[in-house]
């Protein structure tokens, strides 16, 4: 799977998987909301839901590139700052 379509497989799934949107995102976008400058709860989440798309999808995750990981923190960070945080001001 090339790189850029795993990105967003991955970023996509998080919002189609109603336990994972549930139970990781929504707590994550609280915990943003009080600590804007932390990372760690993205990271977390990132992780967690990297490893469950290996899962579903038959897929090894130590095959997922660290580099893939690292633009989903950040498109992930993006996203809960720019229109969960922002939007409800």
């Amino acid at each position: 799977m090339h790189e850029q379509s795993l990105v967003d497989s991955i970023f996509t799934s998080i919002f189609t998987d109603e336990d994972t949107y549930r139970k990781h995102y929504i707590p994550t976008v609280n915990h943003v909301r009080k600590n804007p400058k932390s990372t760690d709860r993205i990271k977390e989440l990132v992780d967690n839901v990297t490893m469950k798309f290996c899962k579903n999808n038959h897929m090894d995750y130590k095959s997922i590139p660290q580099e893939a990981k690292d633009q989903l923190i950040e498109e992930l960070y993006n996203e809960i700052v720019e229109r969960e945080i922002s939007d409800k001001k």
